[in-house]
């Protein structure tokens, strides 16, 4: 049962990021068809200046934990919290805009309309913390709402007026209200009870154990805006571009989506659940990163011809990203079997819990990529190279990183015991990836075609080669079946 829990979780979070993932790509391509590659670096200067703005919401970090644990109070006394967050934030954000504007070359009446995002993001920060607790079947729900109203005012707003800058940020904000919306739903039983002092004692007493949480994402956040006051936008748009085909393999994540509040929720089966979750992120992740490289110039060229020539940066981004997901799975299960907070643990005891040592382990890595990113930013001035090294960065903090995380939880042991399937992954990811490359996609459908031919392959090689893959494919078409002649024959489960 606890399989099953961990699988239908991380396969219902999955599902919603890959929807997010066609929908989110059907936005990007809008976006960079009508946007100039200046236009589309400002749009990712501007991301970055709002997780600045965004960054108080780490407290719902807590939020998530107690609201696994049982306490229903955390969802009122959280979306308090980051209602009161949030007008300072709002306020220091639009004080600043104009300095923002014109220290980093974009627009500011781009700026002044993303402002409208900061209050939005406090609040769903705390609803998307507290239902990822309670219900994450909900939450990945959720990400669908976001993605379909979204992609559905960007292509309302092409026939209607156009799209240019402010209506690309516009669209996203109806995206995130319509998320709200379906947070507030599936929370509607939680939201009935009063805010508590004492929780909100709690969330901000353990907030201050925290802070290497929101430190990392602070300063990897620097490398966009490094790039765009010491190169050009024009970099920042070849850095940035490739982050919806970097989605498409860090996504793979989201498998095990359903580990974390599993662990924390119940004790036990560790080493089980953290096998299952890792060969569930391979069982993507490498397909995909493998995917992505092999044809990378076909999905650049589709985006607009010219980015294929960022061929290179989206290889280093995808492997990048394969490795992010499975860090994420390693820092997940350090921290989901962590007791210290739940069991009533003070300050001290928080400075030295596993939690804590993951933020710390996250936040130099950090340092070292901008670090990085800041030498390379200073010394090479070609737009396109400085993408492409930057990348390089990335990537090699992220396989120091990997290799941390896996001596600290204990993963080896784990990871030979998957080097059977991790090896029939790959060999069977280059296999689909070949044809791929000899279709020689340059065309939206093209592309879908190609990438639905390989991927059949790759699920045929697997099941044929892969008994664990062929048992869980059994096992969820039987599943669905079942739930099928259940609906279709209501009296078929009466007594």
């Amino acid at each position: 049962m606890v399989e099953l829990s961990l699988k239908r979780t991380g396969v219902m979070f999955y599902l919603a990021k890959l929807y997010g993932l066609v929908t989110g790509g059907f936005f990007v391509l809008i976006v960079t068809r009508n946007l100039d590659v200046t236009d589309f670096g400002a749009w990712g200067t501007i991301s970055t200046l709002l997780s600045y703005a965004a960054v108080a919401t780490f407290v719902n970090f807590w939020t998530t934990r107690l609201r696994a644990s049982g306490n229903q109070a955390a969802t009122t006394t959280a979306l308090v919290l980051s209602a009161i967050l949030a007008a300072p934030a709002t306020a220091t954000y639009v004080a600043l805009s104009s300095n923002a504007s014109s220290a980093l070359k974009v627009p500011l009446t781009a700026v002044m309309v993303s402002a409208f995002y900061v209050p939005v993001l406090y609040v769903n920060s705390a609803l998307y913390a507290s239902t990822y607790g309670a219900a994450p079947f909900y939450a990945a729900v959720s990400e669908v709402v976001f993605e379909t109203v979204k992609l559905a005012a960007a292509l309302l707003s092409t026939r209607l007026w156009g799209v240019n800058l402010e209506v690309a940020l516009l669209s996203v904000l109806a995206g995130h209200l319509a998320q709200t919306v379906a947070l507030v739903w599936s929370l509607r039983e939680d939201l009935r009870l009063n805010p508590q002092m004492e929780v909100a004692k709690k969330v901000l007493s353990l907030s201050w154990a925290n802070i290497f949480s929101v430190v990392p994402s602070m300063i990897s956040g620097l490398d966009v805006l490094l790039i765009s006051a010491l190169v050009s936008s024009e970099s920042v748009a070849y850095y940035t571009v490739v982050l919806p085909f970097m989605n498409a393999v860090s996504y793979s994540y989201f498998l095990s989506r359903g580990l974390y509040p599993r662990l924390i929720a119940s004790k036990g089966s560790e080493i089980y659940l953290l096998n299952e979750a890792l060969r569930l992120v391979l069982l993507l992740a490498l397909p995909s990163s493998i995917g992505v490289a092999v044809v990378a110039p076909n999905l650049l060229y589709v985006l607009k011809p010219e980015y294929s020539h960022v061929s290179l940066t989206l290889r280093i981004a995808a492997f990048t990203a394969m490795v992010s997901a499975l860090n994420g799975v390693l820092a997940d299960a350090i921290q989901g079997v962590e007791r210290a907070d739940l069991e009533g643990g003070g300050f001290k005891e928080l400075l030295k819990s596993k939690i804590v040592k993951v933020q710390a382990l996250s936040c130099a890595k950090s340092i070292a990529g901008v670090a990085g990113i800041a030498a390379v930013a200073f010394t090479l001035k070609d737009p396109l190279h400085v993408a492409a090294v930057s990348r390089s960065v990335w990537l090699a903090a992220t396989v120091v990183e990997l290799v941390v995380l896996t001596m600290w939880a204990g993963a080896f042991p784990v990871l030979r015991n998957l080097a059977y399937a991790i090896s029939i992954y790959a060999s069977s990811s280059f296999t689909a990836a070949l044809v791929a490359y000899l279709l020689n996609p340059l065309k939206i459908r093209e592309v879908i075609a190609a990438a639905l031919l390989s991927a059949s392959l790759y699920s045929c090689i697997l099941y044929l080669l892969d008994p664990w893959f062929k048992a869980t494919a059994y096992r969820a078409v039987s599943l669905l079946f079942k739930r099928n002649r259940r609906f279709s024959n209501p009296s078929s489960s009466q007594p």
